[in-house]
């Protein structure tokens, strides 16, 4: 069984659809009416349902204490982010209380409005001597006796 990423319900036949171009795992019931981009059977592709951050960018250990603190210091009821985000309520409690992970868009509009970090960058080491714009080898790094 699976969580309906839009109302909380446990469910067996969750679809993904596709709300506002985000995808979310959603109930039979929550995807009525809504553009369906996979339903429950098509394939183990099924269970990847929104776009992770890239390996460089990891969402921290504390998003959801990090966007209560965003949002308590603009003294916003979670209601109110919901309402002018244009998200349900009860998707950004479950982010807030860390049961479910925003995807990456949801993660950079909270960012926006809230004016928090989520997101942890990759350490981008300084680049050695010898190698080209963005740390990327050049063909002289590959030329022996340089």
């Amino acid at each position: 069984m699976e969580e309906c990423e839009v109302c909380g319900r446990e469910s067996g036949n969750i679809s993904i659809i596709d709300i506002e171009s985000v995808e979310l795992r959603a109930c039979p019931r929550c995807s009525e009416g809504k553009k369906v981009i996979r339903r429950p059977g098509a394939g183990a592709a099924t269970r990847i349902t929104m776009q992770q951050p890239k390996e460089e960018d990891k969402l921290v250990q504390d998003f959801g204490e990090r966007m209560r603190k965003g949002r308590e210091a603009m003294n916003l009821p979670l209601k109110v982010v919901a309402e002018m985000l244009n998200e349900k309520h009860s998707l950004l409690l479950r982010i807030e209380e860390q049961k479910t992970m925003p995807s990456v868009a949801l993660t950079k509009k909270l960012e926006r409005f809230l004016g928090i970090k989520l997101v942890e960058e990759k350490d981008i080491e300084s680049t050695p001597s010898g190698q080209g714009k963005g740390g990327k080898a050049t063909l002289g790094d590959f030329i022996v006796g340089n």
